[in-house]
């Protein structure tokens, strides 16, 4: 499962700095942003516990969708 973002959430999540954890958003086959399950995970925890920075509280609401990886071809 992933969590599809907008390109503005995408700005907010990669230049976030102080946490222990590295946001790396990546686009899927429909060209959408999406976060992985951890990361989406990792910030409803801290919202739970009271602990998350009002900039990151939009992860809570996030969509959860299905990855659809790009389709690449090979080099011939």
């Amino acid at each position: 499962m992933i969590y599809l973002i907008t390109e503005l959430q995408t700005d907010i999540l990669v230049n976030i700095t102080n946490f222990d954890i590295v946001f790396r958003p990546i686009l899927d086959a429909n060209d959408v942003y999406f976060i992985s399950e951890n990361e989406y995970f990792y910030i409803v925890g801290l919202w739970y516990l009271d602990e998350c920075p009002n900039e990151l509280i939009f992860v809570k609401d996030l969509t959860p969708s299905i990855y659809e990886p790009k389709i690449t071809t090979p080099f011939i």
